[in-house]
């Protein structure tokens, strides 16, 4: 999937509470998104992330995989 071969980040910097259990969980968060977005049309989300619009991007990952 060429959208995701480089690298994943996170913007968690927890400064109190359970700090190890906050990294642990947006890790294991991390795994799941990245293990979605394989199953995933890459042609879809290539052309979703190419038109750069952050927002529409979230909107379709949120309807595909956060929808309740």
């Amino acid at each position: 999937m060429s959208s995701c071969d480089d690298f994943f980040t996170s913007d968690t910097s927890p400064t109190h509470g359970d700090i190890k259990g906050t990294l642990e969980m947006n890790v294991c968060l991390t795994n799941k998104l990245r293990t979605w977005l394989e199953r995933q049309d890459p042609g879809q989300l290539d052309a979703i992330a190419a038109k750069g619009d952050y927002l529409q991007t979230w909107q379709w990952i949120e309807g595909g995989l956060l929808s309740l």
